[in-house]
């Protein structure tokens, strides 16, 4: 019977852990404005873990870039960054990894600018 019970728990715990990666924002949206904070996604390929989320973190900054250049409220304010959750599953040989990345738009007018190590990355 305690075996039963194990095998039960562990199904539970797998399908649960599948749900939430289904149900998460980034699996479902690419990008949200809540008040200041523009909250980013990005979506990342490689067959090595950390160049997919490498990807996905450019392709967050490109998301937030382009509904910054289309926010009047956004252009040339400070933009203070944090990171968000990061998740990752395999498909084939690959990994694809979802990243999300929170922005927030400060009051102070400085140009923000796509950092260097990302100007020239093509996707």
């Amino acid at each position: 019977m305690k075996h039963y019970i194990r095998i039960l728990v562990v199904m539970f715990m797998v399908v649960s852990e599948t749900s939430a990666f289904a149900d998460w924002f980034c699996t479902e949206e690419a990008a949200e404005r809540k008040g200041n904070a523009i909250y980013a996604c990005g979506v990342g390929q490689d067959e090595d873990e950390a160049e997919a989320r490498h990807n996905a973190l450019a392709t967050a900054q490109i998301e937030f870039q382009n509904i910054c250049g289309m926010s009047s409220d956004c252009q040339g304010h400070e933009i203070i960054t944090e990171p968000g959750r990061t998740e990752c599953v395999k498909h084939g040989k690959e990994l694809k990894c979802f990243r999300l990345v929170i922005f927030r738009i400060g009051d102070e007018n400085k140009n923000f600018q796509m950092p260097r190590a990302y100007r020239h990355y093509k996707f």
